[in-house]
């Protein structure tokens, strides 16, 4: 199983948990699974390692593995 930690301004995706435990696979099944648009992750971590929107096309999540998603942070 792979968790997957979410921020709370995501938290809704997953009716409000910090983490929830999903099968391991391909990370673009899962976030289409959580219903997570693209454009909603800003920074994401893979077992602490920053993963680029590029490399999350190919990427395959694997047991044990945690993920963080983090939303796009704005501001000035």
């Amino acid at each position: 199983m792979v968790t997957i930690r979410l921020s709370i301004g995501l938290r809704h995706h997953i009716d409000g948990e910090e983490e929830i435990l999903v099968e391991s696979g391909s990370f673009i099944n899962v976030i289409e699974e959580l219903r997570i648009e693209k454009d909603e992750m800003g920074i994401v971590l893979v077992n602490n390692r920053p993963v680029d929107a590029k490399e999350r096309q190919e990427l395959t999540l694997l047991d044990n593995d945690v993920v963080d998603i983090y939303p796009i942070f704005g501001g000035g």
